[in-house]
């Protein structure tokens, strides 16, 4: 995570404004819905309606974003099809299992790579565990290491056998396919391949959903100049990196990120 410190700052105060914000709601239950409403967009199921919506409207444009970028590898819902020779996309197919054995991979060895290397704290530590622990797209009470592994492994033995019994040709499309898959979705430092440069930012605008629900709905309304304020004491310890007013603009723009309040005019 890169730092960009907009001025001087004051470490403890910016600190207590981190801790502040973890207090007001914990890491897990911020992120819940974040991670089960882009599962869906990934998964291109039913868009929900906007009063059924869970998030703001701009996390779902993020989400967009982050489908394009980290999920690029990933194929469209309507090329996945396993059956019949004739309709099955080998090249779709192979892709999404390498993806899938990577994120296994990711699970059972890169994670606590990540963790000694970050130096996290042991609390914070706990708290990414258990969110990955009670991902959306499984049962709570489920292990999704165990249960995902049992998928992953058992659709890749079926398409395996699949692919050969239709031929070499077939068989080889398959297995190019899987290690496009491992090596498109992330590195071998476990970082994924198609992060943008705004990543951290995304990420982070994400956490901070409830924060920014309850300023759009604030009443006198706040600017995005406001809200730049805000941000200010995050930006200077590292945990975001916005380095301006009009870098924030920017990226408000992009995801139509917006307030109320009329803010100045840009600058020329």
């Amino acid at each position: 995570m890169k730092t960009n410190p907009r001025g001087g700052s004051d470490t403890s105060s910016n600190n207590e404004a981190v801790k502040a914000l973890l207090r007001r709601k914990p890491l897990l239950e911020r992120l819940a819905p974040v991670m089960g409403e882009l599962l869906l967009t990934i998964k291109g199921g039913k868009k929900p309606s906007r009063q059924e919506k869970p998030l703001p409207e701009y996390c779902y444009n993020i989400f967009k974003v982050l489908r394009k970028t980290y999920c690029k590898i990933l194929p469209e819902p309507e090329q996945l099809s396993f059956g019949d020779a004739k309709e099955t996309d080998w090249e779709a197919l192979g892709k999404l299992i390498g993806a899938g054995l990577r994120c296994l991979r990711f699970g059972e060895s890169d994670f606590d790579a990540i963790i000694k290397r970050e130096g996290l704290p042991v609390e914070e530590t706990a708290q990414l565990t258990e969110m990955i622990r009670v991902m959306p797209w499984l049962s709570e009470k489920r292990n999704p290491w165990g249960n995902g592994a049992e998928l992953v492994w058992k659709t890749f033995l079926a398409t395996n056998k699949s692919a050969h019994e239709r031929g070499l040709g077939t068989f080889a499309r398959l297995t190019g396919a899987i290690e496009k898959g491992i090596g498109g979705f992330m590195d071998e430092e476990g970082q994924c391949v198609g992060e943008s440069g705004r990543a951290n930012i995304y990420w982070f605008l994400l956490l901070v959903w409830p924060e920014i629900q309850e300023m759009q709905r604030r009443r006198p309304p706040i600017t995005r100049a406001d809200f730049n304020e805000w941000l200010r004491p995050f930006a200077q310890c590292g945990l975001v990196s916005i380095t301006d007013l009009d870098q924030l603009l920017d990226v408000c723009d992009s995801i139509a990120l917006r307030f109320k309040g009329t803010g100045a005019p840009r600058k020329k």
